[in-house]
């Protein structure tokens, strides 16, 4: 028998170190793919270990503890309350009313994730400590929630207020405007969601500034025009006869001022004015002639025609 044993281990001490090197590392292989197998048959139904949703682990549960795990786990941190500051002034909202969990969405996200790639599939079964694969809660938006809470950040911001301009006999009075604030809705949304699902006390809403619908510095321009407007008379001519004047009151009470963004555009003239002038020719066209009517322009050509006089 001794002899026998002899014989057996002699081969194994012919290999030498580096064959037995060899030996083991197959031998090691073998079995990690071994494991490797066996972990991708009885985790075929089940979500791959090391992934989480929203931080919370799910990985080696079958698919319908996922989905309740999932449902307790994201439906305990919406029930916990967020305060929400805008402008220097808090409210707290329930971010339970605002969102609900689509457990079986995200589940199947959790299901898919580190199945998409070969090596993120193949870490998952044999080093799961090593992989890290996050799922984001898949979570609906409640309208009527999401209505109520675009109001109660209405009631802390500020509209916008444009600035007035008016005419006090032939001198514009301008009254300055002021910009306002808001807030985008969607980006709130966001906050809240991730501070409910990461566990924080409340959120600061960013606030942006708005701008008037005509600003106090395009008002101040337009009251140099209408300065320059008003500053002398305008006389009326046709057809290269003088036919009337406007004073500076009169011209200073046709002036009309509409908000605009480009101050150019704040100072105009109403209708008034293309009737004052219209008037002015036709009583004209009387005085000079019996047939005014074969002179006077079409009502749809009133405007135009005045226009390109004023400007002749």
């Amino acid at each position: 028998m001794t002899e026998i044993a002899a014989r057996l281990v002699r081969p194994i001490r012919r290999l030498g170190p580096l064959s037995l090197t060899a030996v083991c590392l197959v031998v090691l292989v073998a079995a990690a793919g071994a494991t490797v197998v066996v972990r991708a048959y009885t985790l075929q139904d089940s979500v791959l270990p090391g992934v989480r949703v929203a931080g919370a682990d799910v990985g080696g549960l079958s698919r319908p503890d996922a989905r309740g795990r999932i449902e307790t786990v994201i439906g305990e941190r919406l029930r916990q309350p967020v305060d929400v500051a805008v402008n220097g002034k808090a409210f707290t909202v329930n971010p339970s009313n605002l969102f609900t969990v689509d457990a079986t969405a995200t589940e199947r996200l959790a299901f898919e994730s580190a199945r998409t790639s070969f090596f993120d599939w193949i870490g998952a079964l044999a080093v799961p400590f090593a992989v890290d694969q996050d799922v984001e809660p898949v979570l609906a938006v409640n309208p009527t929630a999401r209505a109520a809470l675009a109001r109660e950040i209405t009631k802390r911001t500020d509209g916008p207020v444009s600035a007035r301009i008016s005419m006090k006999g032939t001198e514009p009075v301008v009254v300055a405007g002021r910009p306002g604030t808001q807030v985008d809705l969607a980006v709130v949304l966001a906050l809240v969601r991730n501070a409910a699902l990461r566990g924080l006390a409340g959120i600061e809403a960013p606030v942006a500034s708005v701008a008037p619908a005509m600003t106090t510095a395009a008002a101040e321009q337009a009251a140099a025009t209408a300065r320059t407007v008003v500053s002398a008379p305008v006389t009326l001519r046709f057809r290269h006869h003088e036919v009337g004047q406007l004073g500076p009151r009169t011209i200073a009470r046709l002036l009309r001022f509409q908000p605009q963004a480009a101050a150019q555009d704040v100072v105009s003239f109403g209708d008034q004015l293309h009737v004052a002038v219209f008037d002015a020719v036709v009583h004209h066209l009387h005085v000079v002639a019996g047939t005014a009517r074969s002179h006077v322009p079409p009502p749809f050509r009133r405007r135009q025609y005045v226009e390109q006089r004023c400007h002749a």
